[in-house]
């Protein structure tokens, strides 16, 4: 099947309004059985694997899933936006031709409407951040596992906080050294494209998310120690001083249930 196929039904799904979980998820199974060979696999699958816990409480058959995932799409590139969850499948964010129609680029969030050119002004620009993201992707392998601590995490499955621990440090230590964070933010202001600096990145998600296990399970001296250490990974980003104040609360919070 040719990718502009999938990228007109993911138009079309797009367009459907109201939709219920059950054919929300019929919309991603589809197009997963029909394109399976797309760039829209790997959205796709991980979507609907997140949709076991989200919409159906199914945290151990999410998580299997998930894993199976990060197994099955260890080069697929990740696009889809962290939303509110009642919107995800309708596929707002889809893949779709560059301007000279020689190329699929990832089509993102920030992008309401079919035009990017008319909602940004210059088609430069959006052309820039594509390319931008097409050579620093974050891969949805390495999603599959945030999600896997997610709902962990969020879900409060208890015994198996040291399993997302384990896969929150993975992703990590993957790109520790990369500062992709930092890349991001230098990239914005070279290229004069703020949406750059606002990236979700795989590995900052990551470490905020085991920050909030730390405070889950009442460790204080880990979580100090994880804070400095994340203000010395992400020196520079905006996030390290928004969330400064939550960390500096948290831990007056631990020292009080001593």
């Amino acid at each position: 099947m040719s990718e502009p196929d999938a990228w007109l039904f993911a138009r079309n799904a797009k367009k459907q309004k109201a939709l219920k979980d059950d054919q929300r998820e019929g919309n991603l199974k589809q197009l997963l059985a029909e394109y399976p060979n797309s760039d829209y696999a790997g959205d796709a699958a991980l979507l609907l694997a997140r949709a076991k816990f989200i919409y159906h409480q199914d945290a151990d058959g999410a998580i299997k899933d998930l894993y199976k995932v990060s197994e099955n799409y260890p080069e697929s590139h990740w696009v889809a936006e962290d939303r509110a969850f009642l919107e995800w499948a309708t596929i707002w964010d889809i893949k779709r031709a560059d301007a000279a129609g020689t190329k699929w680029v990832p089509r993102t969030s920030w992008f309401g409407d079919e035009s990017p050119k008319e909602h940004r002004g210059t088609a430069w620009e959006v052309l820039t951040y594509f390319s931008y993201l097409d050579e620093h992707p974050n891969l949805t392998a390495d999603e599959a596992l945030y999600w896997i601590g997610w709902i962990i995490v969020e879900g409060q499955v208890s015994d198996r906080y040291d399993e997302a621990r384990r896969n929150f440090e993975k992703v990590i230590a993957k790109y520790r050294t990369q500062r992709r964070a930092q890349g991001d933010v230098t990239a914005a202001e070279q290229m004069t494209d703020p949406l750059l600096r606002d990236i979700a990145r795989t590995e900052m998600k990551s470490y905020l998310l085991l920050l909030r296990l730390l405070e889950i399970q009442n460790k204080r001296e880990e979580f100090v120690k994880a804070c400095a250490d994340f203000s010395e990974v992400f020196q520079g980003h905006s996030v390290v001083s928004e969330i400064e104040p939550w960390t500096k609360k948290t831990i007056a919070n631990m020292a009080g249930t001593k």
